[in-house]
Formats: C-alpha cells, structure tokens, sequence
C-alpha cells in the first residue's frame, strides 16, 4: 500500500488516513490481487447481476 510521501502530497489538503475502515489505495509496484468469495454470492444476487448484464 501507499504510504510513502510523495513530491504531490501538497495538492491533497483534506486526507484523513484511515478515516473510513476496509479501503486500500494500492501503489503501482504493489500485489492487485484480491480475494474472491465465489461461494458466498447468494442465488438472488446473481440473478441480480444476471439481469442487469442481459
């Protein structure tokens, strides 16, 4: 993850770290990997996103 200072940090005044939990801004060099949860997608959300895809 960033968090590393960079030359560019004067154009963001209004940064909180860790002001809302679970979000990660990731640096070009880092891992995108994510995991999945394949499993726990119910049967009335794929049908959701089914639909919104046809």
């Amino acid at each position: 993850m960033t968090e590393l200072y960079t030359a560019y940090d004067h154009l963001f005044h209004n940064v909180k770290p860790n002001a809302v939990g679970g979000i990660r801004i990731f640096g070009k060099d880092d891992p995108y990997i994510k995991p999945q949860k394949y499993n726990d997608v119910t049967n009335l959300e794929n049908s959701i996103w089914a639909k919104l895809f046809q």
